[in-house]
This record gives structure tokens, sequence and C-alpha cells, in this order.
């Protein structure tokens, strides 16, 4: 078994084709399927589910599984089989719910990961992928285990009054919602009542970086999501996320990520359907 309790058997990223269905079949190992695109209607045992984009499900070992597709529907799914050999880890792993669903994207953003450690297999890839589970597991294990809070009224007031945190998150939200425009700091300081120095430390001070540079960092993970899980030309993916040409967006996607997003496509291509094994 694994070093950190957990040992990862295979992942894929896998695109079915149009109308393609898994067929029902059981397995000795736990397995997380993530629902990218598509709809259908997944089985588990004797339980139906709905599948959806951002819906995934965490299945344990010996529950007969497999979905069907609403009509034509293309699925494309992350995917991961793993054993778990410590016996608490084991217990409240079998305890979880079958069916999640990942609103805020950090499901999918670490089985990325783990993926992108077996496709590299860089020094220590296989604990880092470990590492990469174990936080998917006890992330499930918080959001499973835990009622909803309710709000502290008292703590949420003092926020408000921490205007330099205020002022920082209110400019952050507002790159998330309007990234695809065409943004400037002056014009946003105006809109949200600062001024554009004081916003612009405030933001630096809070999240160690300016604001041109975290909206190219935005912009360019959008455009990662929409290489890898759409069929838009890189014309149109520049376009969609904000850069006025191809050539402005292919320097900063380089700048970024150390590759042009030809080449970057590629790679993302030939890793699909391409099991990557572990052991």
């Amino acid at each position: 078994m694994g070093k950190h309790s957990v040992d990862i058997r295979w992942t894929s990223r896998y695109d079915y084709e149009q109308g393609g269905r898994l067929n029902l079949h059981e397995h000795d190992f736990f397995q997380i399927i993530y629902f990218i695109d598509g709809k259908g209607t997944f089985t588990l045992g004797e339980a139906e589910y709905v599948i959806s984009p951002g819906v995934f499900i965490f299945i344990n070992p010996m529950l007969k599984h497999g979905f069907i597709p609403y009509g034509n529907s293309q699925i494309k799914t992350l995917d991961l089989k793993f054993d778990i050999s410590d016996k608490d880890i084991l217990e409240m792993a079998s305890g979880l719910q079958a069916y999640q669903t990942d609103e805020s994207m950090v499901i999918k953003d670490l089985l990325e990961k783990i993926r992108f450690e077996g496709l590299n297999k860089r020094l220590f890839y296989g604990e880092m992928a470990c590492l990469f589970l174990i936080q998917i597991l006890y992330t499930l294990f918080r959001q499973n285990g835990e009622p909803p809070k309710q709000k502290n009224i008292t703590q949420a007031v003092y926020k408000l009054k921490n205007e330099p945190i205020e002022a920082a998150q209110r400019l952050e939200h507002y790159i998330q919602e309007h990234y695809a425009e065409e943004l400037s700091l002056g014009a946003i300081s105006a809109q949200l009542c600062y001024s554009s120095n004081y916003l612009s430390q405030i933001f630096k001070m809070n999240y160690g970086c300016t604001f041109t540079n975290y909206l190219r960092r935005i912009r360019i993970e959008r455009s990662k999501e929409l290489i890898s899980y759409s069929a838009l030309s890189l014309k149109q993916i520049a376009e969609s996320v904000g850069f006025k040409t191809i050539y402005h967006f292919s320097r900063v996607f380089k700048e970024t990520e150390g590759i042009n997003p030809g080449k970057w496509k590629l790679r993302e291509l030939e890793g699909i359907r391409k099991d990557v094994h572990f052991n």
C-alpha cells in the first residue's frame, strides 16, 4: 500500500463516444467518477442518480455501477481508482454519500492534479498524487460530517468593518465575474468607490500580486478549462476570456504556462483516453 494509507491504481480523463455508456460492473477498490460534461442516469447498487456536469459519484468496493446517457449526450469524465489501507480512513470513506456535487470545483482541481502527476511522472509523483487524494478524502469527510453552521453575526459585522480586506475581496469578486470584459483598475475603482492607488495597494497586500497579474491568471485558468473541455478554437477561446487578439493570448499563455496554447492543447488531447497507471 502507499506510504500515506492510500494507494492510487489508475486515473484517466475519458471522453465517451456520443451515446456511449458504462456497462454495469463491480470491482474490489474505491472509485471516483467525476462528470465534466453530458447528462444521464447513474446506477449504483439499487440506487439511481441523475448525472450532469459538476456531479461525481463516490463508489465503494463491490457495488455494481454504470451509467446511461440521455439520448446522444456525450459523457466526459475524470476517473480515479484507489485503495485505502488505514482503518479509520477506510471506515469514514465507507460511510460517504455516493452522490456528490462540486460547486467550488475543488475536487475537480485535485483530480486534475493527480492526473497531471501521473502523466508527467516527475520525482515523487506517486507521493504527491497520494497527498492530493488524501486532500480529496478529508474534504469530503468535512463536507459530509459537518452540519450547516449558522453565520456568526458578530464575526460578520467585524469582517465588514475591516475595510482593507473587504476592498480587496470586492475587487477579486469583480474580476471573477467580469474577467472576459475589457477591465481597467481605474474604472473598477470608481465603480467600487475607492481610489485606484488605495485599491491597488490593498489588493497586492492581501493577494500577493497586482491587479493585472491576477486578471491574467484568471483568464489563463479559464482558457485552460475551455481548451480541455470545449470544442472552441483557440481564437474563440482567446476572445471569450478577454484577450483582444490570439497573439496577445498566446504570448501571455506561454509566459504563464511555459508553452504556447497550441502545444498545451495537443498535450491535453494526448492525455484523453490514456490510462495512467500508478503501480
